[in-house]
């Protein structure tokens, strides 16, 4: 899933998306979200931004013990924000259990 460009912020019928000219500043305030539910489960937040369009958060974690912390952390933020999941970029994909997160890869960098 590629996210919307400045000017691709509309749907095939020209209705604008959820969040439309506030997209990129709503993907910067989950990831702040983002950060403080990692954080309350003390998993450690070296970053949180919007990257390329998508949620990004850098973490350490030992994924034997905190992974279900983990989970739950993203799987508050889907619940929260449903029509942002498919922007969600998990640092440990394999981590995340719901199918509909796990998809979710690394942005690659846009091209120049």
């Amino acid at each position: 899933m590629t996210p919307p460009r400045w000017g691709e912020l509309k749907d095939e019928e020209g209705n604008l998306l959820p969040g439309g000219e506030d997209f990129f500043r709503n993907i910067g305030k989950i990831a702040d979200e983002l950060g403080k539910e990692l954080r309350k489960r003390k998993i450690t937040v070296l970053q949180t931004k919007e990257k390329y369009g998508f949620v990004i958060a850098y973490v350490s974690l030992n994924p034997k013990t905190q992974a279900q912390a983990y989970r739950e952390a993203y799987q508050v933020i889907i619940n929260k924000y449903p029509e942002y999941k498919k922007f969600l970029s998990p640092d440990y994909p394999e981590l995340i259990l719901n199918e509909e997160v796990i998809e979710f890869r690394r942005p690659k960098k846009a091209k120049e």
